[in-house]
């Protein structure tokens, strides 16, 4: 196959590269996203960290690191990689959501609500950190007016998201009283987004 010789090629020639400049932490970068396309997650990973340990302060070589990682399925990896990125540069608001969503799903709501506080307001735009916090102050019966807002704010920026429909569906749900009927509305949208046959 075409596309496999031509990555075979392209480590190759990286790993040549490597050797004539072996404490090039952007070569080895690019080594280890091409040695992961080649299928080889060991090489992979050796040259990604080896490129964190050369250049400690380059948040994208950690960003690298925690793709990998968040590939294999390696929460611990990930977030740790994550953790050091914003440990270097706070002002990044697509990690701030990641890391919220590694918490949320390991059921640390407390760090997750943290995480896409940080998200927002460093982004206002990041519809997703909106809805994911929306759900958990509905989850949590806290703050009840300010997840409805968070829910609206996320369903303007993503009005054919099942996902959204849902947590507006869920925090009218939670608010009771009139929004109730409104609430079925929005779980029923979402129930046909995610079933649309």
């Amino acid at each position: 196959n075409k596309i496999t010789g031509r990555i075979e090629e392209s480590v190759a020639a990286l790993e040549e590269a490597i050797e004539q400049d072996p404490t090039n932490a952007d070569l080895l970068q690019i080594h280890g996203e091409a040695a992961l396309l080649e299928g080889d997650r060991e090489k992979a990973e050796a040259s990604l960290k080896r490129a964190t340990e050369l250049a400690p302060q380059s948040v994208d070589a950690l960003r690298r690191l925690a793709g990998f990682y968040q590939l294999g399925g390696d929460r611990e990896g990930t977030l740790r990689s994550l953790e050091a990125a914003l440990a270097i540069r706070q002002r990044l608001p697509e990690v701030h959501h990641t890391v919220g969503v590694i918490y949320e799903t390991s059921g640390d709501l407390d760090r997750a609500r943290e995480h896409y506080e940080m998200a927002i307001l460093q982004s206002p735009d990041m519809a997703q950190s909106k809805n994911n916090l929306a759900y958990i102050l509905a989850e949590q019966g806290e703050s009840l007016d300010r997840a409805l807002k968070l829910a609206q704010e996320a369903k303007e920026l993503l009005p054919d998201s099942p996902n959204v429909a849902d947590t507006m569906g869920w925090v009218l749900y939670k608010r009771g009283g009139r929004g109730v009927e409104a609430a079925v509305g929005y779980l029923r949208e979402a129930e046909q987004g995610m079933n649309p046959d």
